[in-house]
């Protein structure tokens, strides 16, 4: 029997970990889900529309209050939200089958309606109110003659009120206000109705541009006009050496020779050539600090990107040992669960090519860079490889596959800070220095909600094409998942997050879907066409059974990501 111990300080820690990870994950969706809910109650408020609710969450009611005409409410399951727009789905009414109401009357109108006709005291709305027969009434007012009322009968004599406009219908654990005909969504023109459909995904859009511009204002601007060192990446060879306020006047390798470097700009040229070659060999650097010169030989980091792997720092001495790895397993987009940490390839090809035998990690660049994928032949869509590794102490020579990301995959998708990901790269491990850009900022934020719109129509252009499936989707576990990534690398990353999943809910609440906003702005497009409303019935029914989808389509991303938490 196994024993593990964990002291209390520990146990604190992981926990203190989880709840501030969950507790950030709550506060990420909550923000972006509010702000788009909040879009649809702005503009439907302009448009004079009753707003009966403003939800943050799903599920039973944590705490609410009412505030004008709109209950305010915090429900418990941090996945959703909503706000009841009157009108947006066919109103029901309230009265159907009631055929006894207590009312409160005041100056002869009707201020509140009590459906439970029960005598206990103990019951929330109980009120100790006259029962009257209900003989017919009108609260909707479709006809808007702004003549709302209700006929009642009591003691035999048959009366009739007026109802106020706001009157309430108090029911069991719920309060509904009445919404006449003039306050409904169906009852405005065209153009506000498009208004309070697209106030939503408009809001995302605005969100993201706000969070993108915190970024841009608080991260500066790389100072390419300079060469001056920024900062330098702990736990690096090159750390040993440089610093940052050292100053870069030039690199040399065997292949490319040796460049004076004067900006930032010229070495990242050197750096763009250094990777179009797939070099993997030591630079030279030469850098000034004050009066001093420094000279330092720098292996840069090789990254294989479309396969999860990499290199130690000091693979000139070590030869091509895998001295970095991430599982691409899951989804089935990737797979390089044969291949283990510290494997030595000793042999590398593609399939019907003659194997590289003992390659460089410039050979291993060449091999992955050229790989396309995505081919009917699943042999042409793998990379093979020999590798030394110790098996129980014993090194062991064993023949491997690796299935990279397609081609099209990586030039399909971007990183958290918007970024593209290079099928292979180098790093070196220095960034210059940052400058304070307050108009740069403003086009960053525009720039990166774009990137953020084209990542999302790339992506539905991958499912169609079939390049990645509904099992490479992620939803709200999926994105606790990325939360706590993401808060590992600090704020600035948090917001990047926050902005692209707004940009994400924006886009896809616009997908001409009867459930999602961009199905209600199609219905608003056939009516302006044929100059008649769709048929409420009908239009309920495809908003349901498209919302019943749409949850199915929920539990298999949630398992799905489940699995890869799991794992």
């Amino acid at each position: 029997m196994n024993f593990i111990f964990l002291s209390f300080g520990d146990f604190l820690a992981k926990t203190g970990n989880l709840i501030l990870t969950l507790l950030l994950f709550i506060v990420v969706l909550g923000v972006i889900i509010g702000i788009h809910e909040l879009g649809h109650m702005i503009f439907a408020r302009r448009a004079g529309i009753l707003c009966r609710e403003y939800a943050i969450g799903m599920g039973p009611k944590l705490w609410s209050k009412r505030k004008g005409e709109i209950v305010y409410s915090i429900r418990a399951l941090p996945l959703g939200g909503f706000c009841a727009i009157a009108g947006e789905t066919e109103e029901e009414d309230p009265f159907k089958n009631v055929k006894e109401v207590k009312l409160d009357i005041q100056n002869g109108v009707i201020k509140g309606f009590y459906l439970d006709t029960t005598d206990n005291k103990e019951d929330k709305y109980y009120r100790d109110l006259p029962l009257y027969k209900i003989i017919s009434y009108d609260i909707y007012d479709q006809e808007q003659t702004g003549k709302l009322y209700m006929e009642v009968e009591k003691d035999g004599e048959v009366i009739r009120f007026g109802v106020d406009p706001q009157a309430i219908i108090y029911q069991k654990k719920e309060e509904l206000q009445i919404a006449p005909y003039n306050r409904t969504l169906a009852s405005k023109n065209k153009r506000q109705r498009a208004l309070v459909m697209f106030g939503g995904p408009l809001m995302n859009f605005v969100l993201a541009l706000f969070v993108f511009l915190i970024v841009g204002l608080c991260s500066g601007f790389p100072n390419y006009k300079s060469s001056e060192i920024g900062s330098v990446s702990e736990d690096t060879p090159i750390a040993e050496v440089l610093q940052a306020g050292d100053i870069i006047t030039n690199m040399e390798t065997a292949a490319l020779g040796s460049v004076e470097i004067n900006s930032w700009e010229d070495l990242m040229k050197y750096m763009d050539e250094y990777d179009k070659l797939n070099l993997a060999e030591e630079i030279l650097i030469t850098a000034k600090r004050g009066e001093k010169e420094v000279l330092v030989f720098v292996a840069p980091f090789i990254a294989i990107n479309n396969a999860g792997f990499g290199s130690y720092f000091d693979y000139p001495q070590k030869g091509t040992i895998v001295g970095a790895y991430s599982d691409i397993s899951e989804g089935g987009l990737g797979n390089n669960s044969q291949l283990k940490l510290n494997d030595k390839i000793i042999s590398i090809w593609l399939y019907g090519e003659n194997p590289i035998n003992n390659p460089t990690w410039t050979d291993v660049r060449k091999v992955f860079g050229s790989f396309v994928g995505d081919n009917n032949d699943e042999k042409l869509n793998k990379v093979y490889m020999k590798v030394l590794r110790k098996v129980d102490g014993v090194e062991k020579e064993l023949e491997i596959e690796v299935q990279p990301y397609s081609k099209y995959l990586m030039e399909n998708q971007t990183s958290i800070s918007g970024s593209s990901v290079a099928i292979t790269d180098s790093t070196i491990g220095i960034s210059p220095t940052t400058k304070f850009r307050f108009f740069k900022s403003i086009g960053y934020a525009f720039q990166r909600t774009g990137e953020s719109f084209a990542a999302v129509v790339s992506t539905f252009k991958l499912l169609f094409k079939g390049s990645v499936s509904v099992k490479n989707l992620s939803g709200p576990i999926g994105i606790y998942s990325i939360t706590a990534q993401a808060a590992q690398y600090g704020p600035l990353y948090v917001l990047s997050l926050v902005g692209l999943l707004s940009v994400n809910i924006g886009a896809l609440n616009l997908l001409p879907i009867p459930a999602l906003d961009g199905g209600r702005l199609v219905f608003l497009g056939y009516e302006a066409i044929t100059k008649k409303k769709p048929n409420p019935k009908v239009e309920t029914i495809l908003i349901m059974v498209t919302m019943i989808l749409l949850l199915g389509l929920m539990v298999i991303v949630a398992y799905e990501d489940i699995l890869r938490l799991i794992k």
